[in-house]
């Protein structure tokens, strides 16, 4: 098979298992969900973590005895399996009608409802992953497919970070949906700028940390030859940082289930993250294509995703979230280039700092864009 490397066998077999695997995650996965929905999370994450620490011992035994990858395939299957019929068990424990087998049919009004907004959800999620996707598609096509290589090892990190912020906000998920069902606006309000503050300073912090040091972490790992310059990182960390202050609003959409009052908003964001994007990486190159990411956030997400939150959830007082956001941004751009001044004074850094590569863009009669390279 063409793109197989040498040794490989039984690969559709492997594709087969990734799938069923999968699949098997979602049976018996409501329950799941009823703990996360009643703010018992740390339950379902200690069946995982107590799951995954026995699967992992397991997989080390049958890799090191058999090596057979199928074993260890088929041993990640069982902890999938296992772990949702352990949520189901302790959810049947904590709520005893569970058991019960004259549930009353929902009534039509309630269920359209969910449906619409399941389908608006996964239309949300898909427009998503698609909106994330474009980049490398856009740098494979016009620029080359090194530079994909060499952008992984920035995408790996803010990934990286991003996973961990987004566990942060989902722990907190269901008590915002509970604020919701029980307080009063002023409450939420409260609550919403309070945690609006906390994912300030997450977002600022992290975002400084990237975008000062990044470089340097990857001249550790690597060499010279996989950085890129400075003002391209520099879109990297405010993308990074306009995706992570998107948290809150979204997170009160979320909880308050208004995925249809927003259903337009994944359509706009693609569209538009293509068209900018393509008219870019045709001008400036390599930066062009996260200056459309950019863009969109800009233009789609960060009026929409607001506004739904404060006249579907909060009831007014947008204006006042805009001021604040504009205060934030301010703040990080002062703490971004404090802290790069600061470490600029550190030997190793200003001497790491002198290796930075320029990728200098350009685009022929063809529109292929290549990046030269040229040393600082």
């Amino acid at each position: 098979m063409n793109g197989v490397p040498e040794g490989v066998t039984n690969l559709n077999l492997i594709y087969l298992i990734f799938v069923f695997d999968t699949a098997v995650s979602y049976f018996n996965s409501y329950y799941r969900t009823l703990l996360i929905s009643d703010q018992k999370k740390y339950k379902d994450i200690s069946i995982q973590a107590g799951v995954m620490l026995a699967i992992s011992i397991i997989q080390i035994i049958l890799i090191y005895t058999t090596r057979n990858y199928l074993f260890y395939l088929a041993a990640q299957i069982i902890g999938t399996i296992t772990t949702n019929l352990l949520a189901s068990m302790v959810a049947k424990k904590e709520y005893p009608y569970l058991k019960e087998t004259d549930a009353k049919k929902l009534d039509d009004g309630t269920f359209k409802e969910i449906k619409r907004n399941v389908v608006a959800m996964v239309f949300h999620k898909v427009g998503s992953i698609i909106r994330d996707s474009t980049d490398n598609l856009l740098i494979s096509k016009y620029i080359r497919v090194a530079v994909t290589g060499i952008y992984s090892n920035y995408s790996m990190i803010t990934k990286a970070l991003t996973s961990l912020i987004t566990q942060v906000f989902g722990s907190v998920l269901s008590s915002v949906g509970n604020l919701h069902a029980t307080r009063d606006d002023k409450a939420q309000k409260e609550v919403f700028y309070n945690i609006n503050f906390m994912n300030f300073w997450i977002a600022a912090f992290c975002a400084c940390c990237f975008g000062v040091l990044s470089n340097t972490f990857i001249l550790v790992i690597s060499d010279e030859s996989y950085l890129l310059d400075m003002f391209t990182v520099i879109l990297i960390t405010l993308r990074f940082y306009l995706d992570i202050m998107r948290k809150t609003p979204w997170m009160f959409c979320e909880a308050a289930g208004i995925y249809w009052k927003g259903k337009t908003k994944p359509i706009w964001e693609v569209v538009i993250n293509l068209v900018v994007s393509l008219a870019l990486v045709k001008i400036m190159g390599l930066p062009g294509i996260f200056l459309g990411t950019i863009i969109t956030i800009v233009v789609v997400d960060l009026p929409m995703e607001p506004y739904l939150a404060f006249k579907y959830v909060l009831k007014g007082g947008l204006l006042k979230y805009y001021t604040k956001y504009a205060i934030y941004l301010g703040v990080t751009a002062l703490m971004f280039g404090v802290t790069y001044y600061a470490c600029s004074l550190v030997p190793m850094f200003r001497k790491r700092s002198i290796h930075f590569y320029i990728k200098n863009n350009s685009c022929n009669d063809n529109n292929k864009c290549s990046n030269n390279n040229n040393n600082v």
